[in-house]
């Protein structure tokens, strides 16, 4: 079930919570965590100044150069739909937005606050390298006919 930020207002306003309240999920046990908007911002800027890096759009370009090199090359194990597909994620060089979780399966701080991780989904245009590996994977399974499919 998806969630709309819609649906999470609402919600926050029959329970008369206050509007500076955001809802976070979980890392583990698939359910969120409420937190001030505040502090929201203050975890996500110590894992952004912990173990952030700045990747410039020039970085993007070269990688988006070299999948679109790659692609080129393993077009033999690729149908047109596949190979279009990775084509269009490619040339979007689409950025992911970082997402903050709670870790509510850890133990909590002495303020009652649970650690939490910041990640970043794989919903990007690299995501599209993935897919062609395991395309690759399976055509070479099937072109030496290996079932596996039962392991």
């Amino acid at each position: 079930m998806c969630i709309r930020g819609s649906d999470i207002k609402d919600i926050q306003r029959r329970l008369g919570l206050k509007e500076d309240r955001v809802a976070v999920p979980t890392d583990k046990t698939n359910s969120i965590v409420m937190c001030t908007l505040e502090d929201y911002k203050e975890w996500t800027k110590g894992h952004l100044q912990k173990s952030g890096k700045v990747i410039p759009r020039s970085k993007l370009e070269e990688v988006e150069k070299e999948g679109t090199i790659l692609l080129e090359e393993k077009l033999h194990i690729l149908s047109y739909t596949e190979a279009k597909a990775i084509r269009v994620a490619l040339k979007s060089k689409a950025i992911p937005t970082p997402k903050l979780l709670i870790k509510d399966h850890k133990k909590a701080d002495k303020d009652g606050n649970f650690p939490t991780r910041l990640v970043v989904p794989a919903s990007n245009f690299t995501s599209s390298f993935p897919k062609a590996g395991y395309l690759g994977i399976k055509k070479i399974f099937d072109e030496n006919e290996i079932n596996y499919m039962d392991k």
